[in-house]
């Protein structure tokens, strides 16, 4: 995450300056983009192997239900390092290219940023069997903000603004779970009111709103 916070940075100083360069810019994100698809052999290698479980009723289990919790949360915060590093590389938009569709302009979904926004929905699906208590979104922070913010459709807003609104009210009392879902609306407010193309990016209106900005943890 630190590495594509750095391309971010690096790719707002050269936009600023005027000498920004999508190939640089690809030559940049890379080694990230390397890193984040080698996850499953990291995994494979480094790893220990699951030990098998002998359950009373003869099958095998060969992870406990904690660690297959821990392990759909990293697929949560897997799928937010590749919608981070897709929105830096796109831009902080839902849609993007326009085409013609009879006679009509549409902007179609940038495949990266929506693909991992879906990445995000179904981990979260997979976490909600294995730990039905909502309260666990209060861990998920930053990857539901910044799916939230990057999603396309009104049904996916809906279910990003449910994570936090199906808070306990102990859960909601504490942390940012309540700034957060106020930054998700913000932006899907002003998405609504600019044009398709307008670039409302989720850190410029947080850092408006909120002078110090929300710790997404």
């Amino acid at each position: 995450m630190a590495e594509t916070v750095a391309l971010s940075e690096w790719k707002e100083r050269a936009e600023e300056a005027g000498f920004f360069s999508i190939e640089q810019l690809k030559q940049r994100a890379a080694p990230i983009e390397k890193l984040l698809s080698e996850r499953a052999w990291r995994e494979a290698h480094f790893d220990e192997a699951p030990v098998p479980i002998l359950l009373p009723d003869g099958t095998i289990r060969t992870e406990s239900e904690e660690e297959g919790k821990m392990r759909v949360m990293s697929d949560v915060f897997y799928g937010a390092a590749n919608l981070f590093l897709a929105s830096v590389i796109h831009g902080p938009y839902p849609r993007g290219e326009s085409s013609t569709r009879l006679g009509i302009a549409v902007l179609t979904p940038v495949a990266d940023i929506a693909a991992a926004v879906q990445d995000i929905i179904e981990a979260l699906h997979r976490l909600d069997i294995l730990q039905p208590n909502p309260d666990i979104n209060r861990a998920l922070i930053f990857p539901i903000t910044l799916a939230g913010c990057l999603c396309e459709t009104p049904s996916q807003q809906a279910f990003f603004r449910g994570r936090f609104q199906q808070l306990s009210p102990e859960a909601s009392a504490f942390g940012n779970t309540r700034p957060a879902l106020e930054l998700m609306e913000e932006v899907w407010l002003r998405r609504a009111m600019s044009s398709r193309v307008a670039k409302v990016d989720w850190r410029a209106v947080m850092m408006e709103k909120w002078e110090a900005g929300i710790l997404l943890i």
